[in-house]
């Protein structure tokens, strides 16, 4: 009898370490997941919300001199952009959001600057604009090109008499 009892309890040991390594290697990956999600993920984001013609490390075609050039193409000095709208969409009552970055690109610099001087405004109008729509509306692929045209008239309506040349949806997350 005493013999099982020791028996079961050496069967008992090795489960208990083999479990205390299991837990070890979860914990393990989920803070190095962690760990990358908060050290690459900014950077992916920031990449991914690059206008046309920034390219890696740089703001355009490299002219020779290490700085980067091209701010006659749509760069970093004709864009304007919007991170961080966090919104209800229409109809979902606060239990769905939306969260979305917008890029702007400006016919001139001046544009994009006088965007960035009335900001509050631009949110709240793109709040209006994004906010008006049902999930449905907002998911739906195929109706995508007309809801950044109605990003595009809202714009203009602030930045009159610039031009809004494009506009880009970089981030586009519906919970």
């Amino acid at each position: 009898m005493a013999d099982e009892a020791v028996q079961n309890s050496e069967q008992a040991a090795p489960k208990r370490g083999r479990m205390g390594v299991m837990i070890a290697l979860v914990a393990a990956s989920v803070i190095g997941a962690g760990g990358g999600v908060a050290l690459v993920g900014p950077a992916v984001a920031h990449r991914l919300s690059a206008p046309a013609g920034e390219e890696k490390g740089g703001h355009g075609k490299d002219d020779g001199h290490g700085g980067g050039g091209g701010h006659g193409e749509a760069g970093e000095g004709q864009s304007f952009t919007v991170e961080n709208l966090v919104l209800n969409p229409a109809e979902t009552k606060g239990t769905r959001f939306l969260m979305a970055t917008v890029v702007a690109s400006m016919d001139s610099e001046g544009a994009a600057a006088g965007l960035k001087a009335r900001e509050p405004e631009v949110r709240d109008r793109l709040m209006a604009v994004l906010g008006s729509k049902t999930v449905d509306q907002l998911s739906d692929v195929a109706l995508r090109e007309r809801l950044k045209a109605e990003i595009v008239a809202a714009l203009e309506q602030i930045a009159a008499p610039a031009k809004v040349e494009a506009v880009y949806l970089p981030t586009f997350v519906i919970q």
